[in-house]
């Protein structure tokens, strides 16, 4: 490689940084899950409480959970100063008996506001993450941005590369509401998510719930 072209991939990877950071796949590909140590040892409330106080500074909590392995799971939404009103990137932050589990877990969204639309990009969570409760929490996270953004409808596509699981996923959106078209020759799919007003009277029910535990919790 010629000095130019270290200098411009030195530029390119300086940009990139600064948009996310390095517990992003987006920045080091290559990184496999690891560890980052707790605060405090063995202390997941003081770590919990760190992390939203943290990404509260720049960016925005969107849901909280704990699954059933017990561990603390947050989903936020990411801000930064190349970001457009119709894209949203959430990311799924887990805390552990371990650590922070890292690189984190990622869903890209696509919001058409002026039609109440909302288009599941991609839903980044793989490997020894799946079945753990992380895609569901995720979800929720979605459901609560669907009912701030007055969404009413909203789409996505499984590929070709996503057919080797293809049981799994369409079991995961049919869980959550959606309606799923497959093509089994192609090995390509779509699955939809209409509002009805009994979803909307329960989703709107659920958010209430959440601001009051909150407020009570604060």
């Amino acid at each position: 490689m010629s000095t130019e072209d270290k200098v411009q991939a030195s530029r390119i990877t300086k940009i990139i940084s600064n948009i996310f950071d390095e517990n992003d796949p987006i920045v080091n590909l290559e990184l496999h899950t690891y560890y980052e140590p707790l605060q405090r040892m063995e202390d997941l409330m003081y770590e919990l409480e760190y992390q939203i106080r943290k990404i509260n500074t720049r960016h925005k909590l969107i849901h909280q959970a704990t699954n059933r392995y017990n561990e603390e799971v947050l989903v936020f939404q990411l801000f930064n100063s190349s970001t457009e009103e119709e894209h949203i990137h959430l990311r799924v932050m887990v805390i552990t008996k371990n650590g922070v589990q890292a690189p984190y877990s990622n869903v890209f969204l696509r919001i058409k506001a002026e039609q109440n639309k909302m288009h599941i990009n991609d839903f980044k969570i793989e490997g020894e993450r799946v079945n753990r409760g992380y895609g569901s929490i995720a979800m929720e996270a979605i459901k609560k941005l669907v009912n701030e953004l007055k969404i009413t409808f909203i789409t996505g596509s499984i590929k070709t590369v996503d057919w080797d699981h293809i049981e799994r996923s369409e079991h995961f959106y049919k869980k959550h509401g959606f309606t799923c078209k497959l093509d089994a020759v192609s090995e390509v799919g779509s699955f939809e998510w209409k509002e009805s007003n009994k979803q909307k009277k329960c989703l709107q029910k659920r958010v209430v719930t959440d601001l009051r535990c909150s407020v009570l919790s604060g």
